[in-house]
């Protein structure tokens, strides 16, 4: 999911490095570049626990994030880091997927967080491009795909820093490290 806003060069320029290293790997590829896509908002209904079990109320590309999610081995967040965060794009579409989760409660790690609703797991790699060196917002970034991972339920996480100030090059050997550690030599859908 590329969170890039528009004109976002750099965030843009990293999502097309991804895909070419990817299609080394001879994976099924479904790219969604969320500036191009509508979503809508999330209500905050709660309908999809309660009134239609793991399929929004609203109607369009949110729900077919949710069933990407589902058929997942490997999910890969690319956004701009915002005050540490993600783009806007981003959170809006994951703040609509609530619904791959169930609304019942469990503990992990000591920790109360919501049942996973589907048996599928996914390894999450969030990708992070940043304007400059701000270690803070670096570690806010690497923090929040680390406890996505855990709501989630993934099986996997991993985080990556690019400094748009890096070569094409430099970012290319980023990408390709992460990604072979992340497929680990087995098939999976991206």
């Amino acid at each position: 999911m590329n969170g890039a806003e528009r004109d976002d060069d750099a965030a843009n320029h990293v999502s097309q490095l991804i895909i070419s290293e990817l299609k080394s790997y001879e994976v099924n590829i479904k790219i969604l570049e969320l500036r191009k896509e509508v979503v809508a908002s999330c209500l905050g209904c709660f309908s999809c626990w309660f009134k239609t079990p793991g399929i929004c109320v609203i109607n369009d590309v949110g729900r077919d994030i949710t069933r990407m999610l589902v058929h997942s081995d490997l999910v890969i967040f690319i956004s701009p880091i915002v005050f540490g965060g993600y783009s806007a794009e981003l959170k809006k579409a994951l703040d609509r997927i609530i619904s791959y989760l169930n609304p019942d409660l469990m503990k992990i790690q000591g920790e109360v967080h919501h049942k996973p609703r589907y048996s599928n797991r996914f390894s999450l790699i969030g990708v992070g491009i940043s304007e400059d060196d701000n270690n803070e917002n670096a570690q806010i970034f690497t923090n929040l795909i680390k406890r996505n991972s855990i709501n989630f339920h993934c099986k996997s996480q991993s985080s990556l820093i690019i400094n748009n100030k890096e070569t094409a090059t430099e970012i290319a050997n980023h990408i390709k490290s992460i990604l072979e550690k992340s497929f680990g030599g087995e098939d999976i859908n991206v």
